[in-house]
């Protein structure tokens, strides 16, 4: 049995319960150089800082918007000086008078404006768009990471909206990031009262091909301490479930959608694992799936709300309802369908988030299409920073597809199964994968010439990897999809009634 997962840190091979090779992968030498040398720059960075991040959890908040103010403004003063497109659109204000209370003054950016301005956004003229598309066609086809530039990383999302993106994050960025998530698994340590060094073994069921920031953070900041797993959610979950049985992971993050499929085969006694931490990203946690998540796993679940293009944004404390935001990372603004103010209690149709930390490529009042109420009551702690509700995104359902003629059990395929192929190619401005009997048929908005026939075959043979038998795939360009008429969000899968 061959899983597509990756040990980061330390090397070395895993046995499955049958006694076969789970495949192993540690970072491998990287085109601009040894990328397990150059990574140590930003361990150590991370060693440096990561107490006194830790602190900022229990900062007063009037505190932590200082820091935020400052950087804000300094992150706006770069912006106009180094970017063209944003010396345009900031040219006459007065920047020092901005403050994350009041960014009124200031435009509002959109994905698409991104993408059609990339390289008159980002802040280094030596990185293009061309240039990061290339690096990440690299890495999509080898697994390889490697700086960009001796300095930056680059990555490819689709999103919650199906939409693909290129972020480029700087070194500053790209660590603060890590440590918005760090800091908490410290934080929870101190109080669990476990010994703060003791090792670990951290299993990830995300993405394993570092064009995904998720698996890029994990493999970047791999210490000796934490054994990192991670574990692909495009493969068969009988295949997950052997892996995680092997591994005994101390620490499992996954997908909402996902842990609600692990928590069924845990409950059925096939998953037998007694991790003392579960994370989920990317997807809204519903209650009754973190509810039987902590029924058959005995531990509490933490949430987190984040994006490629911005650091986490908010994570449950373990003592209150809802979320708390990452104050110092992030400005976030709800607001209406027409970017009005939306005051706390009343649920945003979405939010403006600029992100504070990375100066590479400024995202200044960016659209974010998730629904969020900010929460109209004080936050009683431990952490400052203000409460959001749960994030009414979209929940990607799996599919479900009926057994074959010799096997008995359906076979459920996770939304990424679709998403790593869609998702990492540049010319698919936006896609909608709808369930069939047999397969799927998969709407796409295309920005050029698309061989449309080569992404059905390899769907087809993600499907197949998947377990599903003589999967049929069609994929047609449209010039758009519909959309939600209340929220104006793309469904982007639709499973069988």
């Amino acid at each position: 049995m061959t899983i597509d997962w990756t040990v980061a840190s330390p090397p070395g091979p895993v046995k499955n319960p049958s006694g076969g090779l789970i495949s192993s992968v540690i970072p491998a030498t990287a085109a601009t150089g040894n990328y397990e040398i150059d990574r140590r720059r930003h361990l150590r960075a991370r060693q440096a800082r990561l107490a006194a991040e830790t602190e900022m959890l229990t900062w007063p908040l009037e505190r932590l918007w200082a820091l935020r103010d400052e950087r804000l403004r300094s992150l706006l003063h770069h912006a106009r000086e180094r970017s063209p497109w944003h010396a345009e659109r900031l040219a006459g204000i007065d920047l020092d008078a901005i403050t994350g209370a009041d960014l009124s003054a200031l435009p509002a950016m959109t994905k698409a404006d991104l993408m059609a301005n990339w390289d008159r956004i980002v802040t280094d003229p030596r990185l293009t768009l061309e240039a990061a598309n290339r690096h990440l066609e690299r890495v999509a086809a080898t697994g390889e990471m490697s700086y960009v530039l001796d300095e930056y990383h680059v990555f490819a999302s689709g999103g919650s909206t199906g939409q693909r993106a290129v972020l480029a994050w700087d070194f500053d960025g790209f660590l603060h990031h890590h440590l918005a998530y760090s800091r908490i698994g410290l934080w929870r340590l101190r109080r669990s009262g476990r010994p703060v060094d003791a090792p670990g073994v951290v299993a990830t069921v995300y993405a394993v091909n570092p064009v995904h920031i998720s698996a890029a953070l994990a493999r970047c900041f791999a210490t000796d301490r934490y054994a990192v797993h991670l574990l692909s959610a495009t493969r068969p979950l009988g295949e997950i479930v052997a892996a995680l049985n092997a591994i005994q992971p101390t620490n499992l993050a996954t997908y909402p959608s996902m842990l609600h499929l692990l928590a069924r085969r845990a409950r059925a006694g096939a998953l037998r694992i007694r991790p003392w931490r579960i994370t989920t990203n990317g997807e809204p946690l519903l209650p009754e799936i973190a509810a039987e998540a902590e029924t058959a796993f005995g531990v509490r679940v933490e949430n987190g709300w984040g994006t490629t293009e911005t650091a986490p944004l908010a994570y449950t404390d373990g003592v209150n309802p809802g979320l708390v935001l990452c104050e110092d990372k992030t400005v976030l603004e709800p607001v209406d369908e027409e970017n009005r103010p939306v005051p706390p209690g009343r649920r945003a149709a979405k939010v403006l988030a600029t992100n504070v930390v990375n100066r590479l490529l400024p995202l200044i009042r960016y659209e974010i299409t998730d629904r969020v109420t900010f929460l109209d009551e004080p936050n009683p702690g431990p952490w400052t920073g203000r409460r959001i509700g749960p994030v009414l995104g979209r929940l990607d359902e799996s599919f479900t597809y009926r057994g074959g003629m010799g096997d008995l059990e359906d076979v459920e395929v996770h939304p990424f199964t679709f998403r790593a192929v869609l998702g990492e190619e540049p010319r698919i401005a936006e896609y909608q994968v709808r369930q069939t009997e047999r397969g799927a048929d998969v709407l796409v908005c295309p920005l050029g010439e698309l061989d449309l026939g080569d992404i059905a075959r390899r769907l087809e043979g993600a499907l197949a990897e998947a377990g599903v038998e003589q999967p049929i795939v069609a994929v047609r360009a449209v010039e758009g999809l519909d959309r939600h008429r209340e929220t104006g969000k793309l469904r982007r899968f639709v499973p069988l009634s």
